[in-house]
C-alpha cells in the first residue's frame, strides 16, 4: 500500500485486528506501520541482481564463445592459437569465480556468518604481492603503480590476510580500472599501535555528492563506468 501525503507517497504495510466487544457486536483496528527502508531495500536489491547478472553474463559469453570457437575449429587452429584461447578462457573463468565469491561473501556477511581468521602478518609484504599480481594490468594500461613500502617491527599486524588481500587487490585493481593517466601510489603509515596503508591514484575521483553513496548497499557510483 502507499499513504499519500505533503513529503509524497510513502510505502506502508497494513493489518486488521478483530476486537470483540462482548456479545452485541464487534470492531477491527487497522494498523499501518511505515514500509519506507523494506521498501527501499528491495529497491536496492533488484538493482544489484539486475547488475549482477549484467556482470556476469559478459563472462560466461566469452567462455561460450571461446569453447565454441575452439570446438568448430579446433582440427585447423595452431597449437600456439588454441593455447592463447585457453589461457583466455581459464582467466576469465577465474574472474567469475572471484565474482560468485564476492555475491556469495555478501550472503554470508547478511547471514553473520562470514569467518574472520586473526593471525600476525606482513602488511608491506602482501602489498607487495597484491602489486606484482596487478602490476601486467597496469603496463597494459600505461600506468604507474608506486609502492612505498616501510621497514621495521609495525610491518606485521593481526588481521585476516586473506579479506586483507581481497580488499587491496579491489582498492588497487579499481585505482587503475578507473585511471587514464598517471597512477597509483600506495605508502604506509605506522604509529606505536597500528599501520595504515594509503592508496591514491591520479584518476577521476569520486564527486563529492556521490561519496556519501560508498557504503551504501548494491550501490555502484556509476560515473566512474564512463571512464571504461
Amino acid at each position: 500500500y502507499e499513504l499519500v501525503s505533503g513529503r509524497g507517497n510513502i510505502p506502508i504495510t497494513g493489518s486488521v485486528i478483530p476486537l470483540a466487544t462482548g456479545n452485541t457486536g464487534g470492531a477491527v483496528v487497522f494498523v499501518f506501520a511505515d514500509n519506507s527502508q523494506n521498501a527501499a531495500h528491495r529497491k536496492e536489491e533488484k538493482e544489484f541482481f539486475s547488475q549482477a547478472a549484467h556482470e556476469l553474463r559478459t563472462p560466461l559469453t566469452v567462455i561460450r564463445f571461446t569453447t565454441a570457437l575452439l570446438l568448430a575449429q579446433y582440427d585447423t587452429l595452431e597449437k600456439e592459437k588454441i593455447l592463447e584461447h585457453l589461457r583466455r578462457t581459464d582467466e576469465t573463468a577465474e574472474y567469475l569465480v572471484g565474482l560468485v565469491n564476492n555475491f556469495l561473501n555478501m550472503s554470508r556477511i547478511d547471514q553473520g556468518r562470514m569467518e574472520v581468521s586473526l593471525k600476525p602478518f606482513d602488511m608491506v609484504t602482501l602489498t607487495d604481492e597484491v602489486v606484482r599480481e596487478l602490476a601486467p594490468l597496469a603496463k597494459q594500461r600505461k600506468l604507474y603503480i608506486n609502492h612505498e613500502p616501510i621497514d621495521g617491527e609495525y610491518r606485521n599486524v593481526i588481521g585476516d590476510s586473506t579479506k586483507a588481500k581481497e580488499v587491496l587487490t579491489n582498492l588497487i585493481s579499481n585505482g587503475i580500472k578507473y585511471t587514464i593517466q598517471g597512477g597509483l601510489t600506495i605508502t604506509h603509515k605506522t604509529t606505536p599501535t597500528a599501520l595504515a596503508t594509503h592508496i591514491t591514484d591520479s584518476g577521476a575521483g569520486i564527486p563529492h555528492e556521490y561519496q556519501t553513496m560508498l557504503f551504501k548497499r548494491f550501490t555502484q557510483i556509476g560515473g566512474a563506468r564512463k571512464l571504461e
